[in-house]
């Protein structure tokens, strides 16, 4: 079959084509870029102690933070859970031809969190909100989140595992029985927890070291014995979460490092061990030795703990 130009000029043609075509890429201009075909997101939370996908039990909403492959902020999206495709899937056919960064976040209540997405990737950054002395509201919340590499002309679905952020932290203090039924806790007691894991980079890393304080008064859950509860942010190996007991006038009774505590009683060697765990209950015992009463910790989730007491 002859054709009507040479080799060379229809090279030459088909140069030109495509220059037309994705001027508007080549210029920044992403609404004149043909869009990616069929590459899908597909999320999922197994990182957990069940080992089995609860997203759809504990995510109800998605924060998606796009940038470019020259990490420029892009476009975000804010997800309901409830409306994504089937498999817990989102298409990304919208995006032009090239190569991303999607950093997700997932139950990011504005109330809760403040988030910083400026033009670069590096610069994001996002927060738990807090007075202006670093203290935390009490009260449950969640977060999670998700990093994604992306090239928008792929088929498929691609899938994104989420890491949970937070803890919920449970503490019950109570009579020793070895006291004979004495009521050493006379008074309710105040719980604190100190730690420095409030801010977080795009990519899941602490971003600074800013001290953050959740403070609660016990209540009896019976006789001898009382409990509080928390959310925490998430634990580090490195990292160190401290706990103080107080009695009504604010004197400090006991104190500890509960990573530590972690650390040394669970079986947990690595990051990921301990970014599974989600729930945590330090079960302590208060008993009256020459008139003073002395805490030691007994259990953490139901294992005993050793080498205690401990703290002050």
């Amino acid at each position: 079959m002859r054709y009507p130009f040479s080799t060379t000029t229809r090279k030459a043609l088909l140069s030109l084509i495509l220059i037309f075509l994705f001027w508007g890429c080549i210029d920044k201009d992403y609404d004149d870029c043909p869009t990616g075909l069929g590459l899908s997101l597909s999320f999922v939370y197994t990182h957990n102690t069940a080992y089995k996908d609860l997203f759809a039990d504990q995510v109800e909403t998605l924060d998606l933070f796009i940038y470019d492959e020259d990490n420029n902020f892009f476009v975000a999206k804010h997800i309901l859970s409830a409306d994504l495709d089937i498999g817990n899937s989102y298409s990304l056919s919208f995006l032009p031809v090239g190569n991303y960064t999607i950093v997700i976040w997932g139950n990011m209540d504005a109330l809760r969190f403040n988030n910083t997405y400026t033009s670069m990737l590096a610069d994001m950054q996002v927060s738990i909100i807090t007075d202006h002395q670093r203290l935390v509201t009490s009260g449950k919340y969640s977060l999670f989140h998700g990093l994604a590499k992306i090239r928008a002309t792929d088929n498929g679905i691609q899938t994104i595992s989420l890491i949970k952020n937070t803890n919920d932290i449970h503490i019950i203090i109570e009579d020793d029985p070895a006291t004979g039924g004495t009521k050493n806790i006379k008074e309710p007691y105040t719980v604190q927890l100190d730690g420095f894991n409030g801010d977080y980079n795009y990519d899941n890393s602490l971003a600074g070291n800013a001290k953050l304080q959740h403070i609660s008064a016990c209540t009896m859950t019976h006789d001898q014995a009382q409990q509080t509860d928390f959310t925490v942010m998430r634990f580090f190996k490195e990292g160190n979460m401290q706990i103080t007991l107080k009695n009504a006038s604010g004197e400090v009774l006991y104190e500890e490092s509960l990573t530590q505590r972690i650390l040394q009683n669970l079986p947990i060697n690595t990051q990921e061990d301990l970014d599974r765990l989600d729930d945590y209950t330090f079960h302590y015992r208060v008993s009256n030795e020459n008139g003073t009463n002395s805490f030691a910790l007994i259990s953490i989730n139901n294992w005993q703990v050793i080498n205690s007491p401990s703290g002050m």
